[in-house]
């Protein structure tokens, strides 16, 4: 939140400009944000003395460069008519308005992922963050990267949910979408809230193992005949360690 944020268009946000954020925009720290920013302040002093920089220092120089040259980077550049992203969860909001930015038609972006599925550190994703930046485009009157003063970002009006899933069983969906129901009760500003998913053929349910040896696991997994075993081998079996 405290880089490239979408609905200010800068690329660092003051402190008076963090803390008055609201709880769904930046749901987390929401009574520790003095001290959140002094920690931060504190990051970026180290950072410069080591004369180093991080992925958002990266997207804020990017996005500069686009604002000072509203044609795009290079005017002699083949243009970006449409672009499809998959695993959109793991985007900032500075990446995602970045490449709303430096595409021909942001109305033909096409973005897929899955809000449950986020593995970058620290990022939260709502589908509903997408709405809020294709509104801050549409308020600005943005055309594209080229635009002509005929075309218009517009906020999606819908979003899609794909209930179906193809390649998971409901034993294993059935426990999948009791996680996210707890994560969508303790986090309900971090996740979206939506239709769990359906699985189109019955399977046993997973084992969880909360505390197990090592010697015991390997027994468990490689210990028994496979005549006989309780758990399956081979594309059956998934072992999941977090």
């Amino acid at each position: 939140a405290l880089r490239a944020h979408a609905d200010t268009g800068e690329c660092r946000l003051t402190l008076e400009s963090y803390t008055e954020l609201g709880r769904k925009m930046s749901p987390n720290f929401t009574e520790s944000r003095p001290l959140i920013y002094r920690l931060w302040e504190q990051y970026e002093k180290v950072k410069r003395e080591m004369e180093a920089y991080d992925s958002c220092d990266l997207t804020a120089h990017i996005y500069k460069r686009v604002l000072e040259n509203p044609n795009g980077l290079e005017p002699h550049a083949a243009p970006i008519h449409q672009a499809y992203v998959d695993e959109v969860q793991d985007f900032t909001s500075g990446e995602l308005l970045l490449l709303c930015r430096t595409v021909e038609d942001p109305n033909g972006l096409f973005l897929t992922g899955d809000t449950a599925q986020t593995i970058a550190r620290g990022l939260s994703f709502r589908f509903q963050d997408i709405t809020t930046i294709f509104k801050h485009l549409e308020d600005e009157k943005f055309g594209g990267v080229h635009g002509n003063g005929t075309l218009v970002t517009k906020k999606p009006q819908q979003i899609h949910k794909l209930v179906n899933n193809f390649r998971t069983h409901s034993g294993i969906l059935d426990v999948a979408n009791l996680l996210v129901d707890v994560l969508c009760k303790f986090f309900p500003y971090s996740i979206d809230n939506l239709q769990p998913d359906r699985g189109l053929f019955p399977g046993p349910a997973p084992w969880l193992l909360n505390a197990t040896s090592y010697e015991d696991l390997q027994v468990l997994l490689l210990g028994s005949n496979r005549s006989n075993a309780q758990i399956e081998f081979g594309a059956q079996q998934c072992i999941i360690v977090r």
